[in-house]
Protein backbone atom coordinates (compact mmCIF):
# COMPACT_ATOMS: atom_id res chain seq x y z
CA UNK A 1 0.00 0.00 0.00
CA UNK A 2 2.86 1.97 1.28
CA UNK A 3 4.56 1.60 -2.45
CA UNK A 4 1.32 2.50 -4.33
CA UNK A 5 0.88 5.89 -2.17
CA UNK A 6 4.17 6.61 -3.01
CA UNK A 7 4.30 6.11 -6.73
CA UNK A 8 0.62 8.39 -7.16
CA UNK A 9 1.91 11.03 -4.72
CA UNK A 10 1.78 13.71 -7.15
CA UNK A 11 -1.69 12.05 -8.27
CA UNK A 12 -2.86 12.43 -4.62
CA UNK A 13 -1.61 15.92 -3.76
CA UNK A 14 -3.10 16.77 -6.94
CA UNK A 15 -6.75 15.50 -6.35
CA UNK A 16 -6.25 17.14 -2.81
CA UNK A 17 -5.54 20.35 -3.91
CA UNK A 18 -8.60 20.06 -5.95
CA UNK A 19 -10.31 18.91 -2.89
CA UNK A 20 -9.19 21.88 -0.75
CA UNK A 21 -10.24 24.56 -3.80
CA UNK A 22 -13.35 22.74 -4.40
CA UNK A 23 -14.21 23.13 -0.28
CA UNK A 24 -13.04 26.82 -0.36
CA UNK A 25 -15.45 27.53 -3.36
CA UNK A 26 -18.47 25.96 -1.32
CA UNK A 27 -17.28 27.88 1.52
CA UNK A 28 -17.49 31.31 -0.43
CA UNK A 29 -20.70 30.68 -2.17
CA UNK A 30 -21.82 29.61 1.81
CA UNK A 31 -20.79 33.21 2.91
CA UNK A 32 -22.10 35.10 0.11
CA UNK A 33 -25.65 33.06 0.58
CA UNK A 34 -25.23 33.85 4.16
CA UNK A 35 -24.77 37.51 4.14
CA UNK A 36 -27.55 37.92 1.48
CA UNK A 37 -29.90 36.35 3.58
CA UNK A 38 -29.17 38.35 6.66
CA UNK A 39 -29.21 41.42 4.70
CA UNK A 40 -32.51 40.59 3.37
CA UNK A 41 -33.77 39.51 6.80
CA UNK A 42 -32.64 42.88 7.50
CA UNK A 43 -34.11 44.65 5.36
CA UNK A 44 -37.79 42.52 6.02
CA UNK A 45 -37.23 43.84 9.21
CA UNK A 46 -36.79 47.59 8.71
CA UNK A 47 -39.82 47.35 6.39
CA UNK A 48 -41.60 46.05 8.78
CA UNK A 49 -40.72 48.80 11.46
CA UNK A 50 -41.31 51.71 9.07
CA UNK A 51 -44.69 49.92 8.63
CA UNK A 52 -45.60 49.05 12.46
CA UNK A 53 -44.35 53.46 13.63
CA UNK A 54 -46.76 54.78 10.46
CA UNK A 55 -49.92 52.11 11.90
CA UNK A 56 -49.01 53.78 15.46
CA UNK A 57 -49.26 57.06 14.09
CA UNK A 58 -52.32 56.52 12.56
CA UNK A 59 -53.83 54.56 15.59
CA UNK A 60 -52.86 57.90 18.07
CA UNK A 61 -53.96 60.16 15.22
CA UNK A 62 -57.06 58.27 13.37
CA UNK A 63 -58.54 61.28 12.44
CA UNK A 64 -55.82 61.87 10.21
CA UNK A 65 -56.47 59.02 8.10
CA UNK A 66 -59.84 59.92 7.18
CA UNK A 67 -59.57 63.54 6.79
CA UNK A 68 -61.15 65.56 4.35
CA UNK A 69 -58.68 68.21 3.07
CA UNK A 70 -61.11 70.55 1.09
CA UNK A 71 -63.28 70.99 4.12
CA UNK A 72 -62.31 74.10 6.54
CA UNK A 73 -60.51 73.17 9.55
CA UNK A 74 -58.04 75.04 11.52
CA UNK A 75 -54.07 75.81 10.34
CA UNK A 76 -52.97 73.16 12.96
CA UNK A 77 -55.40 70.63 12.23
CA UNK A 78 -54.56 71.06 8.55
CA UNK A 79 -50.90 71.30 8.82
CA UNK A 80 -50.82 67.47 10.72
CA UNK A 81 -52.41 66.13 8.13
CA UNK A 82 -50.17 68.11 5.74
CA UNK A 83 -47.02 66.46 8.10
CA UNK A 84 -49.07 63.26 8.23
CA UNK A 85 -49.58 62.77 4.01
CA UNK A 86 -45.64 63.45 4.00
CA UNK A 87 -45.13 60.84 6.61
CA UNK A 88 -47.23 58.33 4.58
CA UNK A 89 -45.34 58.95 1.51
CA UNK A 90 -41.81 58.42 3.06
CA UNK A 91 -42.69 55.29 4.79
CA UNK A 92 -44.19 53.97 1.69
CA UNK A 93 -40.96 55.17 -0.23
CA UNK A 94 -38.89 53.64 2.52
CA UNK A 95 -40.73 50.83 2.69
CA UNK A 96 -41.02 49.62 -0.32
CA UNK A 97 -37.30 50.65 -1.31
CA UNK A 98 -36.87 47.55 0.93
CA UNK A 99 -39.36 45.35 0.10
CA UNK A 100 -41.47 45.76 -2.92
CA UNK A 101 -44.41 42.46 -1.11
CA UNK A 102 -45.23 46.01 0.51
CA UNK A 103 -47.24 48.00 -2.30
CA UNK A 104 -50.78 46.77 -1.53
CA UNK A 105 -51.01 47.71 1.74
CA UNK A 106 -49.82 50.98 1.07
CA UNK A 107 -51.26 51.36 -1.64
CA UNK A 108 -54.46 51.31 0.75
CA UNK A 109 -52.81 53.36 2.92
CA UNK A 110 -52.53 56.23 0.24
CA UNK A 111 -55.98 55.99 -1.40
CA UNK A 112 -58.23 58.08 0.71
CA UNK A 113 -55.08 60.78 0.09
CA UNK A 114 -54.92 60.13 -3.36
CA UNK A 115 -56.35 63.86 -4.09
CA UNK A 116 -54.55 65.38 -1.51
CA UNK A 117 -51.15 64.21 -3.33
CA UNK A 118 -52.14 65.12 -6.98
CA UNK A 119 -53.12 68.48 -5.91
CA UNK A 120 -49.92 68.80 -3.69
CA UNK A 121 -46.83 66.86 -5.43
CA UNK A 122 -44.89 66.13 -8.64
CA UNK A 123 -44.90 62.54 -8.66
CA UNK A 124 -41.34 63.08 -10.65
CA UNK A 125 -40.43 64.16 -6.81
CA UNK A 126 -40.40 60.82 -5.23
CA UNK A 127 -38.02 58.20 -5.24
CA UNK A 128 -38.70 56.18 -8.30
CA UNK A 129 -39.89 53.30 -5.86
CA UNK A 130 -42.69 55.26 -4.72
CA UNK A 131 -43.29 56.34 -8.49
CA UNK A 132 -43.71 52.99 -8.82
CA UNK A 133 -46.33 52.40 -6.02
CA UNK A 134 -48.01 55.53 -7.46
CA UNK A 135 -48.18 54.36 -10.64
CA UNK A 136 -49.79 51.12 -9.71
CA UNK A 137 -53.18 51.74 -9.11
CA UNK A 138 -55.57 50.87 -12.45
CA UNK A 139 -55.33 53.61 -14.19
CA UNK A 140 -52.77 55.75 -12.24
CA UNK A 141 -53.61 57.45 -8.80
CA UNK A 142 -53.48 61.19 -9.90
CA UNK A 143 -55.44 60.62 -13.52
CA UNK A 144 -58.70 59.79 -11.84
CA UNK A 145 -57.91 62.31 -8.55
CA UNK A 146 -60.50 65.27 -8.76
CA UNK A 147 -59.70 68.39 -6.98
CA UNK A 148 -61.46 70.34 -4.17
CA UNK A 149 -63.64 72.70 -6.17
CA UNK A 150 -64.85 69.39 -8.51
CA UNK A 151 -66.35 67.32 -5.83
Amino acid sequence: MWDWIKRNSEAIEAAAAMIMAAATIIAIVGVKLQIDAAAAQQNAQSAREYYRGLLEVTLNKPELAVFDHCATHSSEAYAAYEHYVEYVLYTAEQTISLNVNWTSPLVGLLEPHRDYICETFEQSEFHPALQDLLGSYSSGLCETALPCGKR
